[in-house]
């Protein structure tokens, strides 16, 4: 379709993204990865992640949902995990703002960077569903290719 991004336009927005906040990158990624939506994945915490398994909480009118996290996923919590060692939500907020009670990063937020980021790759409509509309095979596959793994 096509209005659905390319994989090198989904890149190039993950690259960009990565140039203003790892963690805009990561959730970029993990949205694609996990198929999950923007709203459950922001409300996961650690203490969500069992094995390779990560449970998304009921949200609004989301049920619980369970998730069996690919290699890439697994790689990607486990290095904000030791990068951001003391926080709660996989994907906290670190402005100083909030920063004195424990929060996710907001959907809004992160739909606002990812505006930007796509700014000058493209003209489609992005948001945090486009990451939804790229094969899970083909970004993992890139991603393995390009020495993403350790």
């Amino acid at each position: 379709m096509a209005h659905q991004l390319t994989l090198v336009e989904f890149a190039r927005i993950r690259n960009n993204l990565e140039n203003h906040s790892d963690t805009w990158a990561d959730l970029w990624l993990l949205l694609n990865l996990t198929q999950a939506r923007v709203t459950q994945l922001l409300q996961c915490s650690y203490r969500d992640l069992q094995e390779d398994v990560l449970v998304l909480p009921a949200h609004n009118v989301f049920a619980e949902k369970r998730i069996i996290l690919s290699p890439i996923a697994r790689v990607i919590i486990g290095q904000r995990r030791r990068r951001y060692p003391d926080d709660i939500y996989l994907f906290q907020s670190h402005s100083p703002r909030v920063r004195a009670i424990a929060r996710p990063v907001t959907a809004i937020a992160f739909n606002t960077a990812l505006k930007k980021a796509a700014r000058k790759i493209t003209h489609k409509t992005v948001s945090s569903k486009s990451a939804l509309c790229i094969p899970q095979a083909v970004v993992y596959y890139s991603l393995a290719q390009a020495a993403y793994l350790p």
